[in-house]
């Protein structure tokens, strides 16, 4: 290549006051500070000092490398290297146009020169005739896929600003690609970042702000034992985004917001994750870790597959890294190994986390500890709202029921806010419970749970174990009648004794042990407890309608009982509890059954029973309407009173019972 005379300074230079004799010329890269050199001759073979002396009469001759912009500092002789004292600045010199430069490179470094955020990062694009920002300005990819682009990626993302990739081809990278704040990054669809190193986070930003990656696909093709990494991962940074990206073969996790708040991870779409060689390591698709609050990880598609534990997790670490107030909605969940959204907190906390209209379906649970696992789990976060979210054939492989198994679990702190359970949709689980509750307090409310005729045996519909505070309210089950030892609604006292219950205004179809249980262990009992326009019918010829049993200080109003064969009411052992307005059937011989001392209890003539009511308690008082006493085949208890119900002068007014018995003596209240 030839060189070229330089056009744009005077030959000779001339100052207000004479030439600039003994002055020099400084000479650098166009809209740089960086030196740049000039030559003898055309050859280009010898350089011309930098800065160039200028001879007596203030002049001096060079010559440029045509490919390339200059720019001119005239300063005095005395002035330092580089000059503080410039008299004269002359920007974007070039040599005269020839065949030999007017190359794609030659007029992309004239139309597109060298940025002053190139500048500053110490970046210096390869590839000019690319615009600033494009990756293929900072290296060559010769063979997509295959040419390694780390340094030209990494030099790209040290730019930072409007970053893009605009061509459908494979980036191959073998190191971290390290974005700076305020970078928005824009990858083409049919784009590819791909890594064949193991324990790699591809893109990642640390204690960053305002760093948008967004499209394109990343791709890790190697699995490990490193944990912590993720395709994406922002690590102590505010109001980053990662949006419509696809993510394949993560390892740890797709998309890692480690200790950052206000982020989003929105409408990207997991698939195919390869997992850990560890296992038990708590994968997951896109993971909130650590103080990580305020995010937002709405509208993702988490198809991270079973070699993966969760589809999104939010998770402490202990040590007081708190997550709090994060939102989780709008995401749909495929198989995964052990939960599908997962709010776990080691240090006990209320976090207000928000888990919201998300669709999970396929959580096989065979991952954990054994086998463990639920289609939502809470565990020690209170204030968590979980509602509005559709959540089917969870819990396929689990093998244990110590945490929580569940298409909704919560292992709660009674310490903590109560977590609201309300209007999600719950279908075809095959085994274990729809909603489970582990020691309270919660609202569970207006939800719809149904189970196939394929369940296994035991399933129930909402299980309350040791739950305190926790109300029950306007749910709709469905469990067939066929599936053995099933039930509706269970609260189970489980060796700790609880209080404040409230079972109201809950539909029930089916089931084959009970409807309603509120059951106990031991010397425990369930204490304040409300059960009330509960609606339950269609249970096998086994199954109770309504079951109570050690309940102490109660109401049971405003319930309709359908039993088959089998008494509508199973009431043993409660004491000081009223019960009224209820309407208690059955097609068999029994409507009611009390049994146990049940002192301060009281059934009063507002509940209505089809037929008969077998008092064998101590201490509760029956009231009916009738127009007779029992006949002989069912105890009463002393207190019974049947109030006539056909009043006729001169019949009874009614009868009460004085010798308890089967059926007890019974004496007229006298004559009308």
């Amino acid at each position: 290549m030839t060189a070229v005379i330089s056009p744009s300074m005077f030959f000779q230079f001339v100052l207000p006051n004479g030439v600039a004799a003994g002055y020099k010329v400084f000479t650098y890269a166009a809209n740089t500070s960086t030196k740049q050199a000039t030559y003898t001759d055309s050859t280009m073979a010898v350089q011309m000092p930098n800065p160039i002396p200028l001879d007596g009469n203030g002049a001096a001759s060079w010559w440029l490398d045509p490919t390339k912009g200059y720019k001119y500092v005239l300063a005095p002789a005395n002035d330092t290297d580089p000059p503080t004292s410039g008299i004269y600045t002359d920007d974007n010199i070039w040599g005269p146009l020839n065949a030999q430069v007017l190359t794609a490179a030659f007029i992309g470094a004239i139309t597109n020169p060298i940025t002053p955020a190139e500048q500053g990062a110490g970046v210096t694009p390869v590839n000019y005739q690319y615009l600033p920002g494009e990756l293929y300005r900072y290296g060559t990819n010769t063979t997509p896929g295959t040419t390694d682009m780390t340094t030209a990626a990494q030099n790209w993302a040290l730019v930072g600003g409007n970053l893009s990739m605009s061509y459908p081809d494979t980036v191959l990278v073998s190191g971290v690609i390290a974005f700076q704040s305020n970078t928005t990054v824009t990858i083409v669809e049919g784009a590819t970042f791909k890594t064949n190193t193991a324990g790699l986070s591809v893109f990642k930003a640390t204690s960053k702000s305002n760093v948008f990656i967004r499209g394109g696909k990343i791709q890790q093709t190697v699995n490990s034992s490193s944990g912590h990494i993720g395709l994406i991962e922002f690590n102590g940074c505010t109001y980053c985004k990662a949006e419509g990206v696809e993510l394949v073969g993560a390892q740890h996790y797709a998309v890692l917001l480690s200790g950052s708040s206000y982020c989003t991870v929105r409408d990207c779409y997991v698939h195919d994750s390869l997992g850990m060689t560890t296992a038990n390591v708590d994968s997951a698709d896109i993971t909130a870790y650590g103080a990580s609050s305020f995010n937002n990880i709405v509208n993702n598609t988490c198809y991270g597959g079973t070699a993966v534990e969760h589809g999104i997790m939010v998770q402490d670490p202990g040590s007081s890294l708190i997550p709090y107030k994060n939102l989780v909605s709008g995401n749909k969940v495929g198989p995964h190994n052990s939960y599908g959204i997962l709010n776990y907190l080691i240090d006990h906390a209320n976090t207000f986390c928000v888990i919201a209209h998300n669709e999970i379906e396929g959580i096989t649970g065979t991952a954990q500890s054994g086998a463990a696992g639920a289609g939502i789990y809470n565990q020690g976060a209170g204030g968590t709202v979980i509602a509005n979210n559709a959540i089917r054939n969870c819990c396929v492989s689990t093998s244990m029921a110590t945490l929580t198994p569940a298409a909704i679990g919560l292992n709660l702190d009674a310490t903590m806010y109560p977590v609201s359970v309300t209007g999600n949709v719950i279908a075809d689980m095959p085994q274990y419970y729809g909603i489970n509750v582990v020691t309270g307090a919660a609202l569970i409310e207006d939800n719809s749970i149904s189970f196939s005729s394929g369940a296994a045996t035991g399933v129930v519909g909402i299980y309350l174990n040791s739950a305190s505070n926790t109300q029950v309210i306007n749910n709709r089950i469905q469990i067939p009648n066929t599936v053995a030892t099933t039930q509706g609604i269970f609260s189970y006292t489980n060796g700790a004794s609880i209080s404040n219950l409230t079972i109201s205004g809950n539909t029930i179809n089916g089931c084959s042990a009970y409807g309603i249980r509120v059951d106990q262990t031991g010397s425990t009992t369930s204490t304040n407890v409300v059960v009330n326009g509960n609606n339950v019918a269609g249970g096998s010829s086994n199954s109770i309608p309504i079951g109570l049993y050690s309940v102490v200080l109660g109401t049971l109003n405003g319930n309709i009982g359908n039993a088959t064969t089998i008494q509508a009411l199973d009431f043993s052992t409660c004491t000081q509890v009223r019960c009224a307005g209820n309407t208690f059937t059955t097609s068999g011989t029994l409507a009611t059954n009390f049994a146990g001392t049940c002192t301060g209890s009281y059934y009063d003539k507002s509940n209505y029973q089809n037929t008969s009511i077998k008092n064998a308690a101590t201490g509760l008082i029956c009231e009916q309407l009738a127009t007779a006493t029992p006949a002989s085949g069912f105890n009463s208890a002393v207190g019974d009173r049947i109030e006539q119900a056909v009043p006729v002068v001169s019949s009874p007014k009614g009868w009460r019972c004085t010798v308890a018995g089967n059926p007890g003596t019974w004496v007229s209240e006298g004559n009308l």
